[in-house]
């Protein structure tokens, strides 16, 4: 159940975009792991899918682990699955997706449908609506002279419940 690591949803929109044969780069998958965390919130009241924090960063909100999982990528489709490291086995081993948790599975599945054709720019110029979570980041990291505030867990929220 969730929340999952970051690389575990990833891959299961890669699984996705693998069935459909559509293409993923790592702007397009930072945002689908966005929205999906964001309507999983709104909709399960407040608990997080993913258990890892966004960050405000330029192009807009960016999980660290995913972004270093794929950077080799830049702006070209993704290849291959994330990799977490296993204790018990002592080694990398592909980040097992979210299964038999049909709330999670159906909100991965709902934002495939509906922002997949999407391109990495379009979706992120959606995640830098003014006031939202990603704006106010940056405005607080700009005030702070951070680089890459994280996204409050309220703000992402209030942003959510407002979008459902």
């Amino acid at each position: 159940m969730a929340p999952y690591k970051a690389k575990s949803v990833a891959n299961a929109f890669l699984t996705l975009a693998n069935r459909d044969g559509y293409d993923i780069t790592p702007m397009q998958l930072q945002k689908l792991l966005y929205y999906a965390n964001g309507y999983f919130m709104a909709e399960n009241d407040g608990q997080p899918l993913i258990n890892e924090y966004f960050e405000a960063w330029d192009y807009g909100p960016v999980v660290p682990t995913v972004y270093y999982e794929f950077r080799e990528y830049v702006n070209r489709p993704i290849k291959r699955f994330a990799y977490t490291f296993d204790r018990e086995v002592s080694r990398e081993i592909v980040a097992p997706q979210p299964v038999n948790d049909d709330q999670s599975e159906s909100v991965i599945s709902w934002v495939w449908d509906n922002y997949r054709d999407l391109s990495g720019p379009q979706l992120s110029n959606m995640t830098h609506k003014t006031d939202g979570p990603w704006d106010r980041a940056r405005r607080r990291a700009s005030n702070s002279q951070m680089r890459n505030e994280r996204l409050e867990t309220a703000d992402l929220l209030e942003y959510f419940r407002n979008l459902i």
